[in-house]
């Protein structure tokens, strides 16, 4: 369903193709829409996500039944979490987010063997995820970047390593697709 949302929002912008980048969830939103419409997806760029089944109990446990147990959580990976930041997470919808937990993760990664959409994954070395997330990039064909010293979420707050990297990734991904050499 999340899938189809992001279909539904590309064709209400008129777009066809488009590259995809999402951290966590939205990174696995990201690969399912991959696998459920390849055609309208010109590339992925994930952080801190995977195809691969996951047991998601421990974020269930951690989550319990209130945003301040989980800000309580994050708060342990990044001290500095803003108080923007803490602003938005409790702005969240407690029933969704409770439902988006209430089971593992499945394993669709078998989809990607020769998909054929250039895959920028990227982790932080201190993110339970990272070498799932590493052989994520080498079952797509495609590139890791793993961000040294960072857990899952200091890995998506460093904007100024990732950024660039993203930019080139893309640069490189349009230039193949237009034929374009450089």
């Amino acid at each position: 369903r999340r899938a189809a949302d992001i279909v539904a929002v590309l064709d209400h912008a008129g777009i066809r193709r488009a590259a995809l980048v999402g951290h966590s969830m939205g990174g696995v939103i990201a690969l399912a829409t991959a696998v459920c419409h390849p055609d309208r997806v010109s590339a992925l760029i994930v952080n801190g996500a995977h195809p691969f089944a996951e047991d998601l109990a421990p974020l269930r446990a951690a989550f319990e039944d209130n945003f301040e147990a989980w800000l309580a959580f994050l708060k342990q990976l990044a001290p500095d979490l803003s108080p923007d930041s803490c602003r938005r997470i409790r702005g969240n919808d407690l029933a969704a987010v409770q439902a988006s937990l209430a089971r593992d993760g499945p394993d669709f990664a078998a989809a990607f063997a020769g998909l054929g959409i250039p895959v920028l994954a990227i982790s932080g070395t201190l993110d339970p995820r990272c070498d799932a997330a590493r052989k994520f990039a080498e079952l797509a064909g495609g590139e890791f970047l793993p961000l040294v010293g960072k857990n899952h979420v200091t890995a998506f707050l460093d904007v100024e390593t990732i950024g660039p990297v993203i930019d080139e990734f893309l640069g490189c991904v349009s230039t193949r697709n237009t034929g374009l050499g450089g």
